[in-house]
């Protein structure tokens, strides 16, 4: 409880990934659905496995 791992599990939940932290990262680490456990790979594993679309955050909001 409590933890947003960041994967989506729907197909009506559009994924998105900060194309600015995923280069400037190797790895990413998140919370793997237990408090108390942690999951880090490869950025470019993440993007493989977990397919966000990669976009850059704009100004204009």
């Amino acid at each position: 409880m409590g933890a947003v791992p960041p994967v989506s599990f729907s197909s009506e939940l559009v994924l998105v990934a900060d194309a600015d932290f995923l280069s400037a990262h190797e790895e990413i680490a998140f919370n793997a659905g237990d408090l108390d456990r942690s999951i880090v790979m490869a950025v470019k594993d993440y993007v493989r496995v977990a397919d966000p679309v990669v976009a850059s955050p704009t100004a204009d909001r």
